[in-house]
């Protein structure tokens, strides 16, 4: 019969029962681990990103400002309607 492959982080450690805590170091020596693995985006990759955001943000600003002063300008075209 096949032994189960056990779960755990370095040196394969099984992790503490769910609600358990774990050590400071152990904490930060996993982060650490993890952040290792991560795929950093390029520079360039961010600048795209923040461009895209940048345009988007400014479409819907103007279009959110558009809406806004056809409202302003439809209330008062109703207050002046009923003498308000």
């Amino acid at each position: 019969m096949a032994k189960a492959a056990s779960s755990g982080g370095p040196g394969n450690r099984p992790s503490p029962p769910s609600g358990q805590r774990t050590g400071a170091r152990r904490f930060v020596r996993e982060s650490w681990a993890e952040l290792r693995k991560v795929q950093w985006p390029t520079r360039q990759q961010v600048a795209t990103g923040t461009l895209v955001v940048a345009v988007v943000t400014a479409t819907f600003a103007a279009y959110i400002s558009a809406v806004d002063q056809v409202a302003v300008r439809l209330v008062d075209q109703v207050n002046k309607a009923l003498g308000i």
